[in-house]
């Protein structure tokens, strides 16, 4: 509706001007020039009974009908205002060229397509200027009128449920974010303003609270600990994926660059720490506001309204490195962002699909909600409108999903809920899905001492040998929580100085069940002789030994750690189950061994340093009677001789 009060703005005080120059001592002019002023002031009811009054003295004005129609819209009386409008063409139709633009505003605004289409040709076929910003969006606008139509006959499936009274409360709440694990809500608040000695009145702030996941509730929301709130507002949070990161927007700080700017703050066993700007290249003297943090911490996507861009709000991203430098933010192009606004990007925990709000792209009116996938070639996919209901003739600012990517939490004002805006969840038709990611939690801890370990976590590939996520667990507990996308085969490393790494594998192609969320806590060894690896990750065909390709991650990872030890010498060993007879076990054995030396000799390791041999069955670590107890007897490992 902003290009319409734009436009009735410019008409009233058009019209203003002419009747205060052509009747100010005519009792139906005061009364114009009286609502007029109410309706700058915003009394819009104080505006409607003045110019209401007017229109009984004298009902064939024109300009009086305009103002009643602005006034309505204002009230989001949208059924008088159309009667207003048409009123007002009724009497100089072929004059009022814009009035078929701002009535076509109204009846898109209230969802009757038809009639509003109708409207938009009728003002375009009229309008005989050059292109205006009017004409441009009547062209978009018709567009929208087609998709609406289209989608009403076609509705989503869409049944929100109310979070309910330990989430919801008497005030305002909006802007979920979950952890990865699901198993902790944060949300922004809006509540009175602490103000013991009355100085401020009925004032209200923002400030973020928390909920835990009790079953199949919530607890009780309560604020942040720490010193993340305070007497100002903050809001539009995301929350990293395993709880410890939050960004989120503060306007008119001392500290601020612009007007709103995006801040973040870290959890530890006191809470959250106080904020701290981003600062450049992040935040400008532009708004910038809405961040979103991929689960592997690397990218950090934001709307902002600073130079470069295509439209009033686009959407960006900064990518984050290892070291906590932020890269100079980039634009995501024409194919998510419009000549109008788009905000409240959401990248889901699959860091490839991308849910954001736009008033530029075809829709059921006000902001809609879209989604756009990440291509191979690092493009985004021409932008998908969840459809109708989810959409309405309303806003919808933003939607979050959980990591399985099935359901999805909002916030809406709708009948039956707790308060003004309450927050709601519902299932997501699978068609706007993303890919499901599962993730890995636990602890990393010293074998020996039982210490808490901070620890380098790496998922790789196995089929391209790319580093797919990176992260670090805790310094003060060593606990961790990493997504895994469930699509592709990985390897996981963990690695600390001083330690032995842990290798693990995921399956998740061979596996085409749904992904349970993995809970494991992981011991590391000291490094000293006689310790023993088995390399997960090293792959042969069945009977054979010349490595598979996916072999080379884990091995390229022993080539590190030997680097990292010069003067460490390992025996590589090989070990079968029992099928087969003995002897030929012995010979394949020794041969995958010698194959896993010969690489790790062609990549710069000292041959000295290296032994290899075959046990054939003779040491397994689990019985033969089992599928599941051969597959583990089927392993390569490499020991630790000297250092």
């Amino acid at each position: 509706m902003k290009s319409t009060l734009l436009r009735i703005s410019f008409s009233v005080i058009f019209i203003s001007v002419f009747m205060t120059l052509t009747g100010q001592n005519d009792l139906k002019y005061k009364l114009y020039n009286d609502a007029v002023k109410c309706y700058y002031s915003k009394d819009f009811n104080g505006a409607n009974k003045i110019i209401s009054t007017a229109i009984q003295l004298d009902s064939l004005r024109v300009n009086s009908h305009l103002l009643k129609a602005a006034i309505l819209t204002e009230l989001k009386d949208y059924s008088g205002s159309i009667r207003s409008y048409k009123k007002a063409l009724s009497l100089k139709g072929d004059s009022l060229v814009y009035t078929y633009f701002d009535l076509a505003e109204v009846l898109f605004a209230c969802g009757q397509y038809n009639d509003a289409k109708t409207n938009y040709n009728t003002f375009l076929g009229k309008q005989k200027e050059k292109e205006t910003d009017e004409t441009v969006w009547a062209a978009k606008q018709l567009l929208s009128c087609d998709f609406a139509i289209e989608a009403m006959k076609n509705p989503v499936e869409f049944k929100p449920e109310n979070l309910g009274k330990n989430v919801n409360s008497t005030f305002d709440e909006y802007l979920p974010s979950l952890t990865a694990d699901g198993s902790l809500l944060v949300i922004t608040r809006k509540v009175l303003k602490n103000d013991p000695y009355g100085i401020y009145g009925k004032v209200y702030q923002e400030d973020f609270y928390e909920c835990s996941k009790a079953g199949d509730s919530w607890t009780l929301a309560k604020p942040l600990r720490g010193a993340i709130n305070t007497d100002s507002n903050e809001g539009a949070q995301t929350i990293s994926a395993d709880g410890k990161y939050m960004f989120f927007t503060a306007c008119q700080r001392d500290d601020g660059m612009g007007e709103c700017d995006i801040y973040f703050a870290v959890k530890s066993g006191a809470g959250w720490s106080p904020a701290q700007n981003l600062k450049n290249p992040v935040n400008t003297e532009f708004w910038e506001s809405q961040p979103s943090i991929s689960s592997d911490n690397t990218t950090l996507y934001f709307s902002s309204t600073r130079s470069g861009g295509y439209g009033g709000l686009d959407l960006w991203k900064a990518t984050i490195s290892a070291g906590g430098i932020i890269s100079e933010p980039e634009n995501l192009g024409p194919q998510i962002n419009t000549e109008y606004n788009e905000s409240g990007p959401f990248i889901h925990p699959d860091n490839r699909t991308l849910y954001f709000s736009s008033n530029g792209l075809p829709g059921m009116g006000g902001t809609d909600l879209f989604y756009s996938r990440l291509g191979d070639d690092n493009t985004w996919s021409t932008p998908v409108n969840l459809g109708y209901p989810i959409n309405s003739q309303g806003n919808e600012n933003s939607l979050v999903l959980n990591s399985k990517g099935d359901l999805a939490y909002i916030s809406s004002e709708r009948e039956g809920g707790l308060g003004g805006i309450d927050l709601y969840t519902f299932k997501l038709y699978e068609k706007a899905r993303p890919a499901e990611v599962t993730y890995l939690k636990g602890i990393v801890y010293d074998a020996v001492t039982k210490k808490p370990l901070s620890a380098k976590f790496e998922f790789i590939n196995l089929e391209t040998g790319e580093k797919i996520i990176s992260s670090v667990s805790s310094r003060d507990k060593g606990d961790f929580l990493v997504c895994i996308p469930a699509d592709k085969n990985y390897a996981l490393n963990v690695s600390c100085d001083g330690y032995m790494f842990f290798s693990e594998n995921f399956s998740f192609i061979v596996d085409a069940n749904t992904p349970k969320p993995y809970v494991k806590d992981i011991p590391l060894q000291p490094i000293k002789e006689g310790e023993k690896i088995i390399l997960k990750n090293v792959f042969f065909e069945t009977g054979a030994f010349a490595l598979k390709p996916e072999s080379k991650a884990e091995l390229n990872i022993l080539v590190g750690f030997m680097n990292q030890h010069p003067g460490m010498q390992i025996e590589v060993s090989g070990h079968t189950d029992d099928v087969g007879t003995e002897e030929s076990n012995q010979i394949l054995s020794q041969n995958r061994a010698k194959s896993v030396y010969d690489y790790l000799i062609s990549q710069g390791v000292v041959k000295t340093n290296i032994t290899y041999i075959g046990y054939g069955e003779k040491q397994p670590v689990s019985d033969n009677t089992s599928e599941e107890g051969k597959a583990q007897n089927r392993r390569t490992e490499f020991k630790i001789i000297k250092l």
